[in-house]
Protein backbone atom coordinates (compact mmCIF):
# COMPACT_ATOMS: atom_id res chain seq x y z
CA UNK A 1 0.00 0.00 0.00
CA UNK A 2 1.30 3.44 -0.96
CA UNK A 3 -0.03 6.99 -1.18
CA UNK A 4 -1.10 7.84 -4.71
CA UNK A 5 0.01 11.13 -6.29
CA UNK A 6 -2.63 13.72 -7.25
CA UNK A 7 -2.18 12.83 -10.92
CA UNK A 8 -3.48 9.27 -10.37
CA UNK A 9 -7.03 8.96 -11.78
CA UNK A 10 -8.04 6.67 -8.91
CA UNK A 11 -8.22 9.77 -6.69
CA UNK A 12 -11.32 10.77 -8.68
CA UNK A 13 -13.12 7.57 -7.60
CA UNK A 14 -16.31 7.91 -5.57
CA UNK A 15 -15.65 5.31 -2.87
CA UNK A 16 -18.01 2.42 -2.15
CA UNK A 17 -19.57 1.90 1.30
CA UNK A 18 -18.09 -0.77 3.57
CA UNK A 19 -20.65 -3.51 4.21
CA UNK A 20 -18.88 -5.21 7.11
CA UNK A 21 -15.73 -4.74 9.14
CA UNK A 22 -13.60 -7.75 8.33
CA UNK A 23 -10.01 -8.67 9.25
CA UNK A 24 -8.99 -7.41 5.78
CA UNK A 25 -10.69 -4.04 6.40
CA UNK A 26 -8.91 -3.68 9.76
CA UNK A 27 -5.59 -4.67 8.18
CA UNK A 28 -6.01 -1.97 5.51
CA UNK A 29 -6.94 0.58 8.19
CA UNK A 30 -3.78 -0.27 10.18
CA UNK A 31 -1.68 0.15 7.02
CA UNK A 32 -3.31 3.52 6.37
CA UNK A 33 -2.62 4.67 9.93
CA UNK A 34 1.01 3.60 9.59
CA UNK A 35 1.37 5.50 6.28
CA UNK A 36 -0.30 8.60 7.72
CA UNK A 37 2.09 8.64 10.71
CA UNK A 38 5.18 7.86 8.60
CA UNK A 39 4.41 10.76 6.26
CA UNK A 40 3.55 13.15 9.11
CA UNK A 41 -0.04 13.60 7.98
CA UNK A 42 -3.17 14.32 10.01
CA UNK A 43 -5.54 12.36 7.77
CA UNK A 44 -5.63 9.83 4.94
CA UNK A 45 -8.54 8.54 2.85
CA UNK A 46 -8.81 5.03 1.44
CA UNK A 47 -8.94 6.34 -2.12
CA UNK A 48 -5.52 7.95 -1.57
CA UNK A 49 -4.02 4.47 -1.21
CA UNK A 50 -5.96 2.82 -4.03
CA UNK A 51 -8.61 1.20 -1.82
CA UNK A 52 -12.20 1.68 -3.00
CA UNK A 53 -13.85 2.02 0.42
CA UNK A 54 -15.58 4.84 2.32
CA UNK A 55 -12.93 4.92 5.07
CA UNK A 56 -10.57 7.57 6.34
CA UNK A 57 -8.13 7.80 9.24
CA UNK A 58 -7.14 10.89 11.18
CA UNK A 59 -5.20 12.12 14.19
CA UNK A 60 -5.67 15.74 15.26
CA UNK A 61 -2.85 15.82 17.79
CA UNK A 62 0.42 17.62 17.47
CA UNK A 63 2.00 14.85 19.57
CA UNK A 64 0.63 12.22 17.14
CA UNK A 65 -0.10 9.87 20.01
CA UNK A 66 -1.38 6.69 18.40
CA UNK A 67 -4.10 6.29 21.02
CA UNK A 68 -5.70 9.42 19.53
CA UNK A 69 -6.03 7.80 16.10
CA UNK A 70 -9.60 7.92 14.78
CA UNK A 71 -11.11 5.96 11.92
CA UNK A 72 -14.37 6.74 10.13
CA UNK A 73 -16.20 4.17 8.05
CA UNK A 74 -19.09 5.26 5.79
CA UNK A 75 -18.99 8.87 7.05
CA UNK A 76 -21.83 11.32 6.48
CA UNK A 77 -21.35 14.99 7.33
CA UNK A 78 -23.62 17.73 8.57
CA UNK A 79 -21.83 21.04 8.07
CA UNK A 80 -22.25 24.07 10.29
CA UNK A 81 -23.15 27.41 8.71
CA UNK A 82 -20.09 29.39 9.84
CA UNK A 83 -17.16 29.09 7.45
CA UNK A 84 -13.48 29.98 7.67
CA UNK A 85 -10.50 29.83 5.34
CA UNK A 86 -8.47 26.72 6.05
CA UNK A 87 -4.85 26.39 4.93
CA UNK A 88 -4.54 22.82 3.74
CA UNK A 89 -2.01 20.43 2.32
CA UNK A 90 -2.42 16.85 1.18
CA UNK A 91 -0.20 13.78 1.27
CA UNK A 92 -1.16 13.17 -2.39
CA UNK A 93 -0.37 16.72 -3.55
CA UNK A 94 3.38 17.31 -3.53
CA UNK A 95 5.83 19.23 -5.68
CA UNK A 96 8.81 17.81 -7.59
CA UNK A 97 10.88 17.91 -4.35
CA UNK A 98 8.29 15.74 -2.56
CA UNK A 99 7.17 18.73 -0.45
CA UNK A 100 3.50 19.32 0.36
CA UNK A 101 1.74 22.02 -1.62
CA UNK A 102 -0.59 24.21 0.47
CA UNK A 103 -3.58 26.32 -0.40
CA UNK A 104 -6.62 28.02 1.14
CA UNK A 105 -10.04 26.35 1.11
CA UNK A 106 -13.35 27.62 2.52
CA UNK A 107 -14.57 25.10 5.13
CA UNK A 108 -17.23 24.90 7.85
CA UNK A 109 -15.76 25.49 11.31
CA UNK A 110 -18.18 22.97 12.86
CA UNK A 111 -19.00 19.51 11.53
CA UNK A 112 -21.08 16.65 12.88
CA UNK A 113 -20.03 13.31 11.44
CA UNK A 114 -22.21 10.22 11.51
CA UNK A 115 -20.70 6.84 10.71
CA UNK A 116 -18.88 3.92 12.20
CA UNK A 117 -16.16 5.48 14.33
CA UNK A 118 -13.18 3.56 15.66
CA UNK A 119 -10.41 4.61 18.01
CA UNK A 120 -7.71 2.85 19.99
CA UNK A 121 -8.68 1.55 23.41
CA UNK A 122 -6.47 3.15 26.06
CA UNK A 123 -7.38 0.54 28.68
CA UNK A 124 -9.01 -2.82 29.23
CA UNK A 125 -8.68 -6.14 27.43
CA UNK A 126 -8.39 -4.51 23.99
CA UNK A 127 -5.83 -1.86 24.98
CA UNK A 128 -4.05 -0.51 21.89
CA UNK A 129 -6.54 -2.14 19.51
CA UNK A 130 -9.21 -0.43 17.44
CA UNK A 131 -12.64 -0.33 19.10
CA UNK A 132 -16.01 1.29 18.37
CA UNK A 133 -16.41 4.91 19.50
CA UNK A 134 -20.15 4.25 19.97
CA UNK A 135 -19.57 1.82 22.81
CA UNK A 136 -18.69 2.97 26.30
CA UNK A 137 -16.77 -0.24 26.95
CA UNK A 138 -13.77 -1.05 24.79
CA UNK A 139 -14.32 -4.78 24.84
CA UNK A 140 -16.02 -5.65 21.55
CA UNK A 141 -13.89 -6.77 18.65
CA UNK A 142 -15.00 -4.83 15.52
CA UNK A 143 -14.58 -8.02 13.45
CA UNK A 144 -17.59 -9.55 15.20
CA UNK A 145 -19.63 -8.05 12.40
CA UNK A 146 -21.48 -5.26 14.16
CA UNK A 147 -21.50 -1.81 12.58
CA UNK A 148 -22.06 0.52 15.55
CA UNK A 149 -22.67 4.04 14.25
CA UNK A 150 -22.24 7.19 16.28
CA UNK A 151 -22.32 10.96 15.90
CA UNK A 152 -19.26 13.05 16.71
CA UNK A 153 -18.94 16.80 16.60
CA UNK A 154 -15.77 18.58 15.59
CA UNK A 155 -15.36 22.29 16.20
CA UNK A 156 -12.27 24.35 15.53
CA UNK A 157 -10.41 25.41 18.68
CA UNK A 158 -12.45 23.34 21.20
CA UNK A 159 -10.54 21.88 24.14
CA UNK A 160 -10.37 18.10 24.53
CA UNK A 161 -8.51 16.30 27.29
CA UNK A 162 -4.87 16.78 26.42
CA UNK A 163 -5.16 20.01 24.47
CA UNK A 164 -7.02 21.98 21.81
CA UNK A 165 -8.41 20.45 18.65
CA UNK A 166 -7.98 22.92 15.82
CA UNK A 167 -7.96 20.89 12.64
CA UNK A 168 -10.71 18.33 13.29
CA UNK A 169 -13.52 19.86 11.22
CA UNK A 170 -11.14 20.59 8.35
CA UNK A 171 -9.60 17.09 8.35
CA UNK A 172 -13.05 15.48 8.32
CA UNK A 173 -14.20 17.60 5.36
CA UNK A 174 -10.91 17.17 3.46
CA UNK A 175 -10.89 13.37 3.82
CA UNK A 176 -14.61 13.02 3.03
CA UNK A 177 -13.99 15.05 -0.12
CA UNK A 178 -11.40 12.43 -1.13
CA UNK A 179 -14.02 9.70 -0.67
CA UNK A 180 -16.21 11.64 -3.12
CA UNK A 181 -13.43 11.96 -5.71
CA UNK A 182 -12.60 15.59 -4.84
CA UNK A 183 -9.09 16.91 -4.17
CA UNK A 184 -8.60 20.09 -2.10
CA UNK A 185 -7.03 21.83 -5.09
CA UNK A 186 -10.46 21.66 -6.77
CA UNK A 187 -11.76 24.01 -4.05
CA UNK A 188 -8.90 26.49 -3.76
CA UNK A 189 -9.91 30.06 -2.99
CA UNK A 190 -8.04 32.44 -5.25
CA UNK A 191 -6.72 35.63 -3.64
Amino acid sequence: MRILPHTDPFLRTKAKPVEKITPEVLENIEKMLRLMHEDGGVGLAATQVGWNARVFVMNDRSSRERWMDMVWVNPRLKLGVETVLSTEGCLSVKDENDELIYGKVLRSSRVTITGVGLSRADRGPREGKLCFLALKKHDEDPVQGSMHECDWEFESGVEWPGGPVKLGPFIVQHETDHLNGVIFTDKLVRA
